[in-house]
């Protein structure tokens, strides 16, 4: 997929976004016209559009609703921007600043730019003298006892 590609799908992606947002906020304010004697007639919409900006509407809705009391429709109106700003700028702005950053989630495995090539082990036949001194001593004694059983005092026949 090429760059140009990739940009006009993340755009189309936004603008979608935006457009059911708008929509179910004219939804919600076309159900009161309709029906003003019932109250709940925008649930469905606000639902949706908190859906959409989940899980960050949650938060401002419930702080949002607990400071107005005005009237329903402006009410609701009030709560609906809150949820699309809210959602807003959590999947256009902090989502993909966190995602561009690529050097802390990514291991670049897939990276066609990187060159792979084999490491070479060194020359095993030329070691160090340190190493060679903490060489581990051989498991088992003459007599083919384990270094368990030497520690517990073990004899076998």
């Amino acid at each position: 997929m090429t760059g140009k590609k990739k940009i006009d799908i993340k755009r189309a992606i936004k603008y979608t976004w935006i457009a059911t947002n708008i929509s179910l906020i004219q939804l919600g304010l076309g159900s009161y016209v309709l029906y003003p004697d019932y109250p709940f007639a925008n649930n469905d919409a606000a639902l949706y559009l908190m859906l959409l900006s989940f899980p960050s509407s949650i938060p401002t809705v419930m702080l949002t609703s607990s400071f107005i009391d005005v009237y329903p429709p402006i009410d609701y109106v009030i709560i609906c921007l809150a949820a699309f700003i809210s959602g807003y700028l959590q999947w256009f702005w902090c989502i993909p600043s966190i995602v561009q950053k690529r050097e802390i989630i990514s291991l670049h495995l897939t990276s066609p730019d990187r060159e792979t090539r084999p490491t070479s082990a060194p020359d095993p036949t030329r070691r160090r003298k340190s190493y060679q001194l903490n060489l581990p001593r051989a498991p088992f004694d003459k007599s083919g006892h384990s270094p368990l059983e030497r520690a517990l005092g073990i004899k076998r026949g």
